[in-house]
């Protein structure tokens, strides 16, 4: 910018600054209820918070269609006993996977939640929580059992209820997911910054 508009130094500082100026404003995110002072972010972050979401929900949700293919399959070619089989080692494997990524994040980077380092942004994928797997017990409970509702797709029974639990149903699969993938990006942002720690 300098040498294209023939600035100095702090004309051309000042000039990006002020191009600037509405990306650096701070928002506080609505889901932050404590210590919303120390919990603002810029405009710049917030886009790339978003524009992250949509790239995991979009492949969340293809995954969750292949699922759902899975499950249709197999409830339609198998017996019932073979489709409770199979729809029970889904259902292990996505809360034994999800729960072992954000564990070995936890461990792996515990340094970003002690004392010292607190209150320093290390990823734009940091401030997801573990306070989902709470969420989707919850689901679990309420729809619990949840073969009853497969029986009746077997009967093309397709009722307000029936719709209702499979929606929440594959919502909890969807939570699985996104969860494990965003602390999977964390994992990988924050190998890059561990090296310059020694810094702060």
């Amino acid at each position: 910018m300098q040498r294209e508009e023939n600035l100095s130094f702090e004309e051309a500082f000042e000039k990006v600054k002020d191009d600037w100026k509405e990306e650096f404003k701070t928002t506080v995110p609505f889901n932050v209820v404590a210590n919303k002072d120390k919990r603002a972010i810029t405009n710049f972050e917030k886009k790339i918070r978003n524009q992250n979401d949509r790239e995991i929900i979009k492949t969340s949700v293809f995954i969750i269609i292949l699922m759902i293919f899975v499950y249709l399959s197999s409830l339609f070619k198998f017996n019932f006993a073979t489709f409770k089989y199979v729809h029970k080692s889904l259902l292990i494997a996505s809360y034994i996977i999800t729960i072992s990524i954000v564990f070995f994040n936890l461990i792996q980077n515990r340094f970003m939640y002690n004392e010292k380092h607190k209150e320093y942004k290390f990823s734009v994928y940091q401030w997801r929580t573990t306070g989902v797997f709470s969420f989707s017990y919850l689901i679990l409970l309420y729809l619990k059992p949840i073969e009853p509702i497969f029986q009746k797709i077997l009967v093309y029974d397709f009722s307000y209820e029936v719709i209702l639990k499979l929606l929440l149903f594959f919502s909890f699969y969807t939570i699985m997911l996104y969860t494990g993938i965003y602390h999977l990006k964390l994992i990988k942002t924050v190998k890059k910054v561990k090296p310059f720690l020694k810094y702060l």
